[in-house]
């Protein structure tokens, strides 16, 4: 390793790890945001798991509503979690929770994997509601009164991404 590469805090030499966890955000040297999209979609998927006999108890009752609710309200915070950093990442890799949400859908309604998801829950797409939580947030970040807040997701022009993660929110 190069002593340019080296991160040092009171002459302590940092380690440089691929990836590191954060308040529940894992962070990839390379800011691809795989490994935390991968994360949200398999803890999605066993929380899924673990209700889906209450899911299909429900549905039996005609009980859609409160598998709704149970969704919105077990599930989905899991894949909207810390979500405006990485909103912006490779389409591909945000797709995947979208893939998430309708085996959710799936479940909830009883429908076979090849049927498509008619939303009949009247639940957002969660790319779309993706958009909308960091818009939100990013707003809200332009109004506050802290100058640091303010400057969360502007990025100088010489940065590697092409435009801030604020700006393409703010601007689709």
């Amino acid at each position: 390793m190069h002593t340019s590469n080296r991160v040092t805090i009171n002459y302590m030499a940092i380690e440089l790890v691929p990836e590191v966890n954060y308040l529940g955000l894992t962070l990839d040297s390379k800011m691809t945001w795989k490994a935390q999209i991968e994360k949200v979609t398999t803890k999605a998927t066993q929380r899924m798991g673990i209700l889906k006999s209450t899911f299909t108890r429900l549905r039996d009752h005609n009980k859609l509503k409160t598998s709704r609710q149970l969704y919105t309200a077990l599930i989905r915070p899991i894949m909207l979690y810390s979500s405006p950093p990485w909103a912006t990442a490779n389409q591909k890799l945000v797709n995947r929770i979208q893939v998430t949400q309708n085996k959710a859908l799936r479940i909830m309604s009883g429908a076979p994997f090849y049927v498509r998801n008619d939303n009949d829950f009247k639940i957002e797409y969660i790319i779309d509601l993706l958009r909308k939580t960091s818009k939100k947030f990013y707003e809200c970040c332009e109004t506050s009164e802290y100058t640091n807040v303010r400057a969360i997701g502007n990025y100088p022009i010489n940065c590697r991404y092409r435009f801030p993660p604020r700006k393409q929110i703010l601007t689709s």
